[in-house]
This record gives structure tokens, C-alpha cells and sequence, in this order.
């Protein structure tokens, strides 16, 4: 399998989301990964149903952190709206998705 193939931990949880929002969820997470130059992507779950997905990519500065939610003009010339259509689509299913510096991004539906 080379460093491109997809890889995904066999545990993952149940996730409380029809199939077209998961993927957009999973499809944001992962387009930003890849726009900040990540050359590996991780998908795994831990307890309490939380899916994490972590890279190897330019991370998050710190003091930008709190604001990667909102609407901005990001540095690739995209609308920035795909981290704030993530929160919105499982915070309506009762979840909520969150940044763990230096760049893993976890979520949680219900």
C-alpha cells in the first residue's frame, strides 16, 4: 500500500448522520488537509463516538485558532466556508467539532 492509499482504524465509531452530511463533514476535513500540504491523513475514533482526523499539513497558528470556524477569505483563494458548514451540519444533529493544535480536527454527532 503506498503513502497515498487510504488507511482508516477498523473501530471507528457509529456516527449519527445521514451519508451525504458525514461526507461533506469528511470532505471538508480532508480538502483542507490537503490544502495545507499534508502528505498524510489519519481517520480514527476514540470513545465516546468522536471521530479525529489529523495530518501532517501546515498547522493551525494559535492565535488564529479560535476564529477557523467563521467565515474568512482563506490564503487559497477559497470562500472559507468549509469548516463553518461542518460546525453548522453537526451542531443541527446535536454534535460539534472542534480543533486540537496542532492540527486535528475531532467531531461528534449524536
Amino acid at each position: 500500500m503506498s503513502s497515498r492509499e487510504p488507511r482508516s482504524s477498523p473501530d471507528l465509531p457509529l456516527v449519527a448522520l445521514p451519508q451525504g452530511l458525514l461526507e461533506t463533514v469528511l470532505h471538508n476535513l480532508l480538502a483542507n488537509a490537503l490544502e495545507a500540504g499534508a502528505s498524510r491523513v489519519e481517520i480514527s475514533g476514540h470513545a465516546a463516538g468522536t471521530i479525529c482526523v489529523s495530518d501532517d499539513g501546515t498547522s493551525v497558528p494559535p492565535e488564529k485558532a479560535p476564529r477557523i470556524f467563521g467565515v474568512y477569505s482563506d490564503k487559497f483563494g477559497g470562500a472559507g466556508l468549509g469548516l463553518t458548514l461542518c460546525r453548522e451540519i453537526l451542531r443541527r444533529r446535536g454534535g460539534d467539532i472542534w480543533l486540537e493544535l496542532p492540527s486535528t480536527f475531532v467531531f461528534r454527532a449524536r
